[in-house]
């Protein structure tokens, strides 16, 4: 008995690594190498892909029975199945509807591989966006546990807001427009920043906030004095 799935399978996979290397060698020459990539099905495939169906007709059902009946069937294989619906074509036209269904086939698999190199060229171009948008602001505190505190009194000092309006959302965002990266346990550390200090403490970056604003007070003052005494 010829085992038609055999050479339908071969001939399948012949012809999807034959469609790569004609994809890459192209898209190795091209100068906008993401847009041969985003048109190449329509290019290339879409008018013989349709030609090929038609050719088919209903053979295009093979595989999905041959499928159906190994699913049905434990006692059958894959290979049997296919067989069964390849020895019910005509001796003379066995090879012709091998070999579109082998293309058909290799085709939908390769229309597969070119989908995951669009999401590919998608997901840089979302990306790139993300870090065109991204500030240039970066934050140079001492610590984390300083920009902690600064976030949390303007939140609770009604001076911020965020939507979601929550405490964890508005610290998110302000570290990303700083360009800072938060610890994972930026929440156990604040914490421990506020239970565990002494009663006498004060936090530092309120202070340092303080006396960096009137310093340059003072020195806008003194520029203009002396401005005025030219």
């Amino acid at each position: 008995m010829n085992n038609f799935y055999s050479t339908y399978k071969n001939t399948k996979k012949e012809k999807f690594n034959y469609y790569k290397s004609e994809f890459r060698a192209r898209v190795s020459e091209a100068r906008n190498r993401d847009k041969v990539i985003e048109t190449y099905f329509d290019t290339f495939f879409r008018q013989p892909f349709g030609e090929i169906q038609n050719k088919l007709s209903l053979n295009m059902n093979i595989p999905n029975n041959a499928k159906n009946n190994y699913e049905r069937d434990r006692k059958i294989s894959l290979e049997a199945a296919y067989n069964f619906e390849f020895a019910q074509i005509n001796s003379e036209k066995i090879e012709e509807v091998i070999e579109n269904l082998a293309a058909w086939q290799a085709i939908i698999e390769f229309q597969a591989f070119l989908e995951t190199k669009k999401i590919s060229i998608q997901n840089k171009k979302v990306s790139k966006k993300s870090n065109d948008q991204r500030s240039n602001i970066i934050w140079k505190g001492e610590n984390e546990t300083e920009l902690i505190h600064l976030i949390y009194a303007m939140f609770h000092g009604d001076f911020i807001s965020c939507k979601p309006n929550r405490i964890d959302s508005v610290v998110q965002s302000i570290c990303t427009a700083f360009n800072y990266e938060l610890g994972k346990n930026w929440k156990s550390n604040h914490s421990k920043s506020i239970h565990n200090r002494k009663n006498d403490y004060q936090i530092q970056i309120f202070d340092k906030l303080k006396s960096s604003y009137i310093l340059y007070a003072n020195s806008q003052k003194q520029n203009r004095a002396k401005n005025k005494a030219k």
